[in-house]
């Protein structure tokens, strides 16, 4: 099949709490179909997540089977030969067939793709479908101010793994054979100025809308999804990053990223190697904190868990205290009833 008879697929990539969801909902609304059956809104996600909970639980399962979590900063590889592996990519066919019923192009999210890109390029190109990429990035330390909010993650392991999730994303288009399409976009344009970004959407990734249908979407789009509630972090000036806790690797590679996401949204492939070589300078030292971290928050994790222990025994002494005196009342009411019955007679 020719690439231009296959089906699009937008893969929307980037870290958890960095605006994937707004930007996958820009493609739906630029007629990209998300497929049927996603996760409902949430607590973190009121205006909706836009994702599968089986293929979240899928990428769970994966990441569990090669020793991670979604939240693991440690690099990983994943053995195609594997025979679960080889399993995982059936399941993965099997849901694709499941979610997506009607024509046209297709959009799927799951900020966990981003540690898994490779596993997942390859379920979608034997799927037959003509695979796209768009990375959203947005401030590490506004990322890691939401994941201490939400997951109670220290700053310093936030901003660690939104370097993790971006720069797996870049070590795979670096070695990937095929010249796979992802373009850059940042969650701030988008906050501040909606409408550009999805013209600039629209004629990137090729949106099958009319001129007429996309000035209505972006307008609707505009006045009814985008307002404060998408953005709860302040933005700490570029600048100024490393004196709120930013880690200066980190940093740098978000100045540089975001640089690139400026210049007309062009393929990311060709500044990959620049940008991984940069990150190469990181010493073993700059690593030291963020395991004080990690371990502090086992620590904390230890305790908590143990205090969870005492109190489900707690429980359990309460229920059965309170399941021998239902018994017991359960017992004297049936005395009471031979009692009456005795009586009667």
């Amino acid at each position: 099949m020719s690439k231009s008879n296959k089906q699009r697929i937008v893969v929307v990539l980037g870290m958890h709490r960095s605006g994937t969801s707004a930007y996958t909902h820009a493609l739906e609304v630029l007629g990209f179909d998300l497929g049927v059956g996603l996760c409902a809104p949430n607590e973190w996600n009121r205006k909706g997540q836009f994702e599968h909970p089986e293929i979240n639980q899928l990428n769970d399962e994966i990441l569990s089977h090669v020793g991670m979590s979604w939240d693991s900063v440690s690099c990983f590889k994943i053995d195609i030969v594997d025979p679960e592996i080889r399993k995982f990519r059936t399941r993965a066919l099997q849901i694709l067939e499941g979610k997506f019923k009607n024509g046209g192009p297709r959009a799927l999210k799951d900020p966990r793709i981003a540690r898994l890109v490779s596993f997942w390029n390859d379920v979608l190109v034997e799927a037959g479908f003509d695979v796209r990429y768009l990375l959203v990035i947005r401030n590490p330390l506004e990322v890691a101010h939401s994941l201490n909010r939400r997951d109670h993650f220290s700053i310093l392991k936030g901003c660690w793994l939104w370097a993790r999730y971006i720069v797996s994303v870049l070590e795979w288009l670096e070695n990937s054979c095929n010249e796979n399409i992802c373009v850059l976009a940042d969650f701030d344009r988008l906050i501040q100025d909606a409408d550009r970004q999805l013209r600039n959407l629209a004629a990137r990734l090729d949106s099958p809308l009319s001129m007429r249908e996309l000035d209505t979407v972006v307008a609707d789009y505009c006045a009814v999804f985008i307002d404060g509630s998408l953005k709860n972090e302040l933005l700490i000036p570029n600048s100024d990053m490393e004196s709120h806790g930013v880690p200066r690797q980190v940093a740098m590679l978000y100045r540089e990223i975001q640089k690139l996401s400026t210049r007309s949204w062009a393929p990311l492939k060709e500044q990959c190697s620049r940008l991984l070589k940069r990150l190469s300078t990181i010493s073993p030292h700059d690593f030291a904190p963020l395991v004080s971290s990690i371990e502090s928050e086992l620590v904390h994790s230890r305790v908590s868990q143990s205090r969870l222990a005492d109190e489900l025994v707690i429980a359990r002494q309460t229920i059965d205290g309170l399941a021998r005196e239902i018994e017991t009342a359960r017992q004297a009411h049936v005395a009471r009833d031979e009692i009456e019955g005795e009586l009667r007679q």
